[in-house]
């Protein structure tokens, strides 16, 4: 899977509208991801 870079405009665009979400990665072929909670001044 390609990677998807998001524009500083988007990334505050996204951090705006929302208070939560997703952190993921993986290990030994096993998707990890935990939810996160969030403010942004």
């Amino acid at each position: 899977m390609a990677k998807k870079y998001l524009t500083r405009e988007d990334s505050i665009k996204y951090l705006n509208e929302a208070f939560y979400g997703h952190l993921a990665t993986v290990h030994n072929n096993q998707p990890y991801l935990v939810p996160v909670n969030y403010v942004y001044h």
